[in-house]
């Protein structure tokens, strides 16, 4: 078989991104689970319907999301482009993916300030808990 880039890489992206993000939401999940458990609750048929059973996943789901889409920016792909995958997940339920997305431009920005974005989450965590 012969694959096309555009058939495998995004799989690749979001798949690879799980062992960064997780960790992370799992270690920060005290903080914002009372945030992620009303954010799973005002949709959280959605989220089922996608086998996302629990607040905790969607967070991780959400971090590996807003991931690809920084991706996306760094590897050069059109702001059409980057529009539509952020409409794509808000339309799965993850309604302020653009909010963590703008989140992480700040992190790409003061990289001096927070060298990894385990030294960020404390500022996602302020986010999320402000939604």
């Amino acid at each position: 078989p012969i694959y096309e880039a555009d058939d495998y890489i995004n799989l690749i992206v979001h798949e690879f991104n799980h062992s960064f993000c997780n960790p992370l939401i799992f270690e920060f999940y005290p903080e914002i689970e009372d945030a992620a458990i009303q954010s799973y609750n005002q949709d959280s048929l959605t989220f089922q319907r996608q086998a996302y059973g629990y607040p905790v996943t969607v967070m991780c789901e959400m971090l590996v999301r807003a991931s690809e889409v920084q991706y996306m920016k760094y590897t050069g792909e059109s702001q059409e482009s980057i529009n539509d995958k952020i409409a794509y997940e808000k339309r799965n339920g993850f309604v302020w993916i653009d909010k963590l997305c703008n989140k992480l431009d700040e992190y790409e920005q003061q990289r001096n300030t927070y060298p990894t974005l385990y030294s960020f989450m404390p500022q996602i965590v302020v986010m999320i808990n402000g939604l």
